[in-house]
């Protein structure tokens, strides 16, 4: 049986609480798809969730946790700053060596307190993750700068979608978007390693 990675990391500074409940609801659902997911049928999905809103206080909620024991999240509260590289940065340590895999980012704006990792250091740790160890990243932000910051770390355009952190509805239909988009690539991947 082979293994599959998901690493969700999640923007919980103070600015994303504009948007209620809606970002916990859609870690969520993706929560529940995986766990009734084609590729959770034939193989094991290991979930972690990384949540940030100041240098301090990255927390990990789950770590290489086995799908069907990660329960509903129902503590998001948004306050702080926006150390996103240090998130991106722990959470990828944390799976450093580790074969097929999606990381979905949710945020609402641009780094601003990290201490710990640079863009430079993100943009090759994706970089390497993605070519050399099967990963996809998914980016969802807020603004006009979005596309500009997700490739800056070296996520692609086409793995990249906005929405405007003032309107929930549309946050929703964008996570949706991309979750349909993780659970498609998973499938599509892992189908291929199993006939391989």
């Amino acid at each position: 049986m082979n293994v599959f990675n998901v690493i969700m990391i999640l923007d919980e500074s103070g600015s994303m609480e504009s948007l209620g409940k809606e970002p916990e609801n859609s870690i969520n659902s993706f929560i529940d798809r995986l766990k009734t997911s084609d590729t959770y049928k034939n193989n094991r999905i290991l979930f972690s969730l990384y949540r940030f809103g100041t240098p301090e206080d990255i927390t990990v909620s789950y770590k290489k946790v086995d799908i069907d024991n990660v329960p509903e999240n129902h503590n998001y509260m948004p306050w702080g700053s926006t150390p996103l590289y240090d998130a991106i940065g722990l959470a990828l340590t944390d799976n450093k060596y580790t074969y097929n895999g999606l990381c979905h980012i949710i945020t609402d704006g641009c780094e601003n307190s990290s201490r710990l990792f640079n863009r430079e250091q993100i943009f090759d740790m994706i970089s390497k993750m993605e070519q050399q160890y099967n990963w996809k990243f998914l980016y969802t932000g807020a603004g006009k700068d979005v596309y500009e910051n997700s490739s800056s770390i070296g996520i692609s355009a086409n793995n990249t979608v906005s929405y405007d952190n003032h309107l929930p509805r549309e946050f929703i239909s964008m996570a949706t978007y991309q979750e349909d988009e993780a659970l498609t690539y998973m499938e599509n991947h892992m189908n291929s390693l199993n006939i391989s």
